[in-house]
């Protein structure tokens, strides 16, 4: 008489070392890959945290509205008072006063942040004047980028109160820059004219007038020349 095993029969042989310790192998090379794989999407995680974060504040920077001014003649007037917003922080120089932040954008499209600080090389009213105009390209998606600077142009001028300034909505390249100079107001435009190239222009008011004290030599500037970065 012939038995037949059935399909389902139960193997209860023992495994041999051998088979043992290439299961625990196995068992272990998975934990080790799954231990793996965790800890680098938590870093990928992590560093993209980090870059929204950053994003965030430049976001802020771009978008900024809160009055910045006005900045007093006696440039020790504004100290705590003319003050850099909370997300300026990711810039690489803040030391001195802010008188426009704000995205523009060229006449082809391109986004960039314009900062404009007011630079004293000196105290009180005897000070040196010099508006700077930095140009930054945005950080993108990728972890680490960062804003990086493409243009530093200053412009020196007497010492003059800066009243306010303010985006032009009719023309995304285009800020205003309203200041007193001897009891008369003015006004300097601001462009961005390319992708790395920012300018300050004087409209009118008294930095027109040719018998007034000439603004600072470029030459002079305690600050970076107007060279692409």
């Amino acid at each position: 008489m012939t038995f037949r095993q059935s399909p389902d029969a139960l193997d209860y042989a023992p495994h041999t070392p051998e088979q043992r310790r290439h299961a625990t192998l196995r068992l272990w090379t998975r934990r080790i890959l799954w231990c793996a794989l965790a800890t680098v999407v938590l870093a990928m995680g992590w560093r993209f945290a980090k870059q929204a974060r950053y994003l965030h504040r430049q976001n802020q920077l771009m978008r900024h509205s809160a009055p910045l001014g006005p900045f007093e003649e006696d440039a020790t007037k504004n100290v705590g008072r003319v003050l850099w917003p909370a997300a300026a922080q990711i810039l690489d120089d803040g030391n001195n006063f802010p008188i426009f932040i704000h995205e523009r954008v060229t006449l082809d499209g391109i986004s960039r942040l314009i900062v404009v600080q007011e630079v004293c090389a000196g105290d009180s009213v005897a000070a040196t004047r010099i508006l700077q105009i930095a140009v930054y390209e945005p950080a993108t998606l990728i972890p680490g980028s960062r804003l990086k600077l493409r243009t530093n142009w200053v412009m020196g001028h007497p010492t003059m109160r800066i009243v306010r300034s303010a985006i032009d909505a009719r023309d995304s390249s285009h800020f205003t820059i309203d200041y007193e100079l001897n009891g008369e107001k003015g006004i300097i435009d601001g462009w961005l004219l390319s992708e790395s190239s920012a300018t300050l222009e004087v409209r009118d008011g008294p930095l027109k007038n040719p018998g007034l004290p000439p603004p600072a030599d470029k030459s002079d500037a305690r600050t970076p020349s107007s060279t692409p970065a």
